[in-house]
C-alpha cells in the first residue's frame, strides 16, 4: 500500500531511514533499513502514561504551579518529575517491557516531551552537585539539561547491561539541546534538533551564533550524533536551503557525524486531510532543493549547482535552464529578505521580497519561456505545479490591492468600525494573571494575553513610546513571543482587513502580526491557515505598517490578532491594531 510505496521511493533516493523503519516491517531487513524503536517525544506518550500511572502516583509528574499535573491534560503532554526514585524504577520495568517487545531494532528511543513543562518541586529545583564538588544552580541554562540526563544514564546504565549491544536514542532539543554539564553514557545517542537555526546561513556562520554554541557542545561531549533537521517544514516559496546545508554536514561530517535526516511532509495525497497537513504543495517548489539534500546526506562535499543541473535537465528536460533562472530569482529575493528562515516559517515576506526587488516581470517571462519547451507530459505536469504558487499567489493580489483598501478605510471612516478590542493599549489590565484555559499569562493591557517559548526577556506598556506620545506594547529580549487578542465571533467566508503599526530598535528583528483561527470548540485550526503580516523595508527607530486581508476559514469561528516575533532579542514596540470587516466586491 502507501507505505510500502514510501518506502521503495525513500530506498531509491538513497534513504536508509524512513517512519516505517519504526516498524515491524519485514521489508526494513530487505532494504536494509536503520531500525530504530519508539522515536518521538514519549517519556509519558509511552512510558509513564497519565492514564497509568497518574491516579494512584501523580508524584511521577512535573508539580507546577502548585499541582501535580496529568500529561493527558495537555495537548504536548509533559515533562515528568526525574528526580522521583519511584518513577524511575517504573521507567525502568516500561522500557524492559517496550525493548524486549521490539529485539528486532537496534535502537529505542526516550525522548523529552515537546514542551517545557518542567516539575518544580523541591527535589527538581534543587542545585546539582557534581561529583568533582562543582554545583549546578537552579536558572543556570544547562540546569534542566544535566537534571535530565542524570535521569537517562541511570536509564541507560541499565540497559547496557540487559540489552548490551542496543542503544537509546534521545532528543537535544529545547532545553537539552544545551549539552549537559555532566558524562553521557555511551549508549546513548544524541539526535541534535537545531531549530533555532537560520538556514539561510551555515551553521558557523554569526547568525547563528547559539545553534552552534549549542552543537559543539554536543560535539565535544560525544562522537554519537545523529543530525535532525527541519529542512521540511518550509512553504510554498523554493527555498534553497542546499547550499548551507552542504556546508553544514561538512563541517558535521568533519567532526564525526555521519548520520541525519529531516523532518518533512510527504506528498502522499491519499492521507486522511491532506488540506490540514504543512503544505503538501511545498513539494512543488522545493523538491529540487529536497532531492539535492537527500543526496548530499550520502556525501555532502558533492557539488550543489551540479546537482541542482542534474535535477533540472532529469524533470525539465529543454526548460532546463529556463526553471533555473526562475529559481534565481526566487533566491535572489529569498536573500534580499532580512527575515530569520526557520523551521515552518511562512512563505509571505518571501514572496513580498520577491515582489518589493522588482522580479516578478522576469519569474513570469522565464515561466512563459519554460512552458514554450517541447516537454513530456511529467514534465510539464512538474513544471505548471512550480508556477502554481507564484501565479495563484495572494500575497501578490493582496500587495496590489493594499493601496485601494488603505485609502477607503481613511477616507471613510464611518463606514468602517475597528472590531479590534484596545487596539492602541490604552486600557491596562486590572491583573496580571495566568489564563488557566489557555496556555499563556496575561500582559498588563485589558483584553491581551501574552505568551513566550521560554522566561526570557521583558514585556509590558512603553507609557509614552507609541504613536505620537501614546502607550504602546513592548517586548524586549522574548525570544518566541507574541501578544494575543481576538475580535468578536467571525463567520466563514468574510473578510478582514488587518493593520497595525510596529517599530523595531535593530535591523535584524523581523517582527510579524499573524492572523490565526480557532474553530467552534476553541481549538486551533491548521497553521497553513494562518495570514503573516511583515513590516516592509523596516528602519529602525521608525513606525512602520503591517497590513494585509485575511479571509475566514470554513471550520474558524474566532479571529486571533498575534503581535510578535520569531526571535526577539532587541526590543520591538506595536501600537494602533486595526480590525475591519470589508467587501470585496
Amino acid at each position: 500500500g502507501t507505505q510500502k510505496n514510501e518506502l521503495l521511493w525513500s530506498v531509491r533516493n538513497r534513504s536508509n531511514w524512513t517512519n516505517m523503519s519504526c516498524s515491524s516491517n519485514p521489508l526494513n531487513d530487505t532494504y536494509g533499513m536503520f531500525k530504530e524503536a519508539y522515536f518521538g517525544h514519549n517519556v509519558n506518550g509511552i512510558y509513564i502514561k497519565g492514564s497509568k500511572y497518574y491516579k494512584d502516583h501523580p508524584e511521577f509528574f512535573p508539580l507546577i504551579n502548585g499541582k501535580r499535573v496529568d500529561p493527558s491534560s495537555r495537548r504536548y503532554r509533559t515533562q515528568l518529575c526525574f528526580t522521583n526514585k519511584e518513577m524511575i524504577a517504573a521507567f525502568i520495568k516500561e522500557f524492559d517491557h517496550y525493548a524486549a517487545a521490539r529485539s528486532d531494532c537496534r535502537m529505542f528511543g526516550i525522548f523529552c516531551e515537546d514542551n517545557h513543562d518542567q516539575c518544580q518541586c523541591p527535589d527538581c529545583k534543587a542545585d546539582i552537585v557534581l561529583p568533582d564538588g562543582s554545583v549546578v544552580k537552579y536558572g543556570e541554562p544547562d540546569f534542566y539539561s544535566t537534571r535530565f540526563f542524570i535521569f537517562l544514564n541511570q536509564i541507560a546504565e541499565h540497559a547496557k547491561q540487559k540489552f548490551p549491544e542496543k542503544l537509546i536514542s534521545t532528543y537535544a532539543y529545547f532545553f537539552t539541546e544545551i549539552s549537559p554539564r555532566i558524562s553521557v553514557m555511551d549508549n546513548i545517542v544524541i539526535v541534535s534538533c537545531p531549530i533555532g537555526k537560520n538556514v539561510k546561513f551555515p551553521v558557523t556562520a554569526p547568525e547563528n551564533e547559539t545553534t552552534f554554541k549549542k552543537l559543539t557542545g554536543w560535539i565535544e561531549k560525544t562522537p554519537n550524533i545523529i543530525m535532525y533537521e527541519y529542512f521540511g517544514l518550509t512553504g510554498t516559496f523554493p527555498r534553497p536551503a542546499d547550499k548551507n546545508f552542504a556546508l553544514d554536514f561538512q563541517y558535521e561530517y568533519n567532526r564525526g557525524i555521519r548520520y541525519g535526516h529531516s523532518e518533512i511532509f510527504g506528498d502522499d495525497v491519499t492521507r486522511k486531510n491532506p488540506g490540514n497537513d504543512n503544505h503538501i504543495a511545498i513539494w512543488d517548489n522545493n523538491a529540487i532543493y529536497f532531492w539535492v539534500m537527500a543526496q548530499l546526506f550520502w556525501d555532502p562535499f558533492q557539488d550543489v549547482q551540479k546537482l541542482r543541473d542534474e535535477y533540472l535537465r532529469r524533470v525539465f528536460d529543454d526548460a532546463a535552464e529556463d526553471v533555473k533562472d526562475y529559481l534565481a530569482c526566487t533566491e535572489k529575493a529569498w536573500h534580499a529578505s532580512n527575515e530569520i528562515s526557520r523551521w515552518s516559517t511562512a512563505p509571505t515576506n518571501s514572496w513580498i521580497s520577491l515582489y518589493d526587488c522588482g522580479l516578478h516581470a522576469q519569474c513570469a517571462a522565464a515561466l512563459q519561456r519554460a512552458r514554450q519547451k517541447s516537454l513530456s507530459e511529467k514534465s510539464r505536469i512538474m513544471l505548471e505545479r512550480l508556477a502554481k504558487p507564484f501565479e495563484d499567489n495572494i500575497t501578490f493580489k493582496t500587495l496590489e490591492l493594499m493601496p485601494k483598501i488603505r485609502a477607503d478605510v481613511q477616507a471613510n471612516p464611518q463606514k468602517y468600525t475597528n472590531l479590534m478590542p484596545n487596539p492602541d493599549f490604552e486600557q491596562m489590565s486590572k491583573k496580571d494573571t495566568a489564563n488557566p484555559e489557555m496556555d499563556w499569562v496575561g500582559s498588563v493591557f485589558s483584553t491581551w494575553s501574552f505568551w513566550r517559548d521560554m522566561k526570557m526577556g521583558s514585556y509590558g506598556c512603553a507609557p509614552t513610546a507609541g504613536i505620537n506620545g501614546s502607550k504602546a506594547a513592548f517586548m524586549d529580549g522574548t525570544g518566541f513571543s507574541c501578544f494575543i487578542a481576538n475580535i468578536p465571533p467571525v463567520k466563514s467566508g468574510e473578510i478582514y482587513y488587518v493593520s497595525a503599526m510596529g517599530m523595531i530598535t535593530d535591523a535584524k528583528e523581523v517582527p510579524n502580526v499573524t492572523i490565526r483561527w480557532q474553530n467552534a470548540k476553541g481549538q486551533w485550526t491548521a497553521t497553513t491557515k494562518d495570514v503573516k503580516l511583515f513590516l516592509r523595508n523596516p528602519r529602525p527607530n521608525e513606525w512602520g505598517l503591517f497590513e494585509g486581508i485575511a479571509k475566514v476559514p470554513e471550520d474558524a469561528v474566532k479571529l486571533l490578532v498575534l503581535p510578535g516575533c520569531a526571535n526577539a532579542k532587541g526590543r520591538i514596540l506595536f501600537d494602533n491594531v486595526r480590525v475591519y470587516k470589508i467587501d470585496m466586491q
